[in-house]
């Protein structure tokens, strides 16, 4: 617990300073010998302007130090039976296999190694298909996203979109591939975004790096599984897990810069300093504490450098000198 007892002190003895008022100095009691010096020396108080500023800078480290209001309760409630052990485990900054093999739409066998180059962030998204509802809203989302941003898969970004169901072939990812590219509106694209099924083994090793927890329904034919899409820096890492089966603009953007911190600049660093990803809304929303602390710092800048530019243009007389002239009068 910080103890603001010295803080408080110094703040006591700043406000004891004498006050002017129409009729002259106004003097606190006990303060007569200080206004004395300051009439003989005809100085204004000394260290006032120092003291003021170190009383800001310590308000501002206070007001830095973390604090216990972002704790959270989780409330946990027990999940159906249908879809008991489905969902997410997020492991981020964790490594994906690189040597799980896919096939393409083409009848290829590749490695992700081969699909994650090293060169560019990588969408993953985990769907099949077949899926009635949910996979198409996902992969409808992200077109709906790509459309309104300016950076195009393959030149910006890679997207590599995965079917975790075995029983699919190379032309049900062909038939997709097709599909959504016409959506996207954009087929010069090329492999920037490239649609794969896999086996078994290599399926689950996939799923099982991502965190990505699915199960079979015997009764309706149809796999139960989360909504998520999976965003990786060019080295493969987990680098964020973006929730639901709407991808705003922003959100694919801001996520994208946080996967390829390397390559960008000052004013997109500031925006992910000031902004973090809301799982609960599927969006990157402003943290509040950021932003004051990024307030609080040019407003702290701004008036030491008004106050010390004051300080410096105002002429002041020697304490040492005034005193000398005093005696020898």
């Amino acid at each position: 617990m910080i103890k603001f007892s010295s803080t408080i002190r110094f703040f006591n003895s700043c406000s004891s300073f004498p006050v002017k008022s129409k009729d002259g100095f106004r003097v606190k009691p006990g303060m007569t010998n200080s206004l004395s010096v300051l009439k003989s020396t005809n100085q204004r108080p000394f260290l006032s302007i120092p003291k003021i500023i170190t009383a800001m800078l310590l308000t501002f480290f206070l007001l830095a130090q973390p604090t216990g209001i972002y704790a959270q309760t989780d409330r946990m409630e027990s999940a159906p039976d249908e879809i008991e052990g489905v969902g997410i485990t997020e492991y981020l900054g964790e490594q994906v296999p690189l040597d799980v093999e896919l096939i393409d739409s083409e009848g290829n066998r590749v490695t992700l190694g081969e699909l994650i180059k090293g060169d560019k962030p990588v969408i993953l998204s985990l769907v099949y298909y077949t899926c009635p509802m949910l996979c198409v809203l996902i992969l409808n989302g992200l077109v709906d996203g790509l459309q309104g941003m300016e950076k195009k898969p393959g030149t910006d970004f890679d997207i590599l979109t995965v079917s975790f169901d075995t029983r699919e072939t190379e032309n049900s990812s062909k038939y997709a591939r097709e599909k959504y590219i016409e959506m996207y509106g954009d087929t010069s694209i090329g492999d920037g975004w490239r649609f794969f099924t896999g086996d078994q083994e290599n399926i689950d090793k996939l799923t099982s790096a991502v965190g990505f927890d699915y199960k079979f329904d015997e009764a309706s034919g149809q796999y139960i599984h989360a909504a998520c899409l999976f965003v990786l820096s060019k080295d493969g890492k987990l680098m964020r897990y973006l929730y639901g089966v709407e991808f705003p603009p922003d959100t694919l953007r801001m996520a994208l810069m946080e996967a390829d911190r390397d390559k960008i600049g000052f004013s997109q660093r500031f925006l992910l300093f000031c902004f973090h990803y809301d799982a609960s809304t599927g969006k990157y929303a402003p943290v509040a504490f950021n932003i004051m602390r990024v307030a609080g710092g040019m407003t702290l800048f701004v008036m030491i450098l008004f106050l010390g530019v004051l300080w410096a243009r105002k002429p002041r007389k020697n304490v040492s000198e005034s005193t000398e002239t005093d005696k020898s009068e």
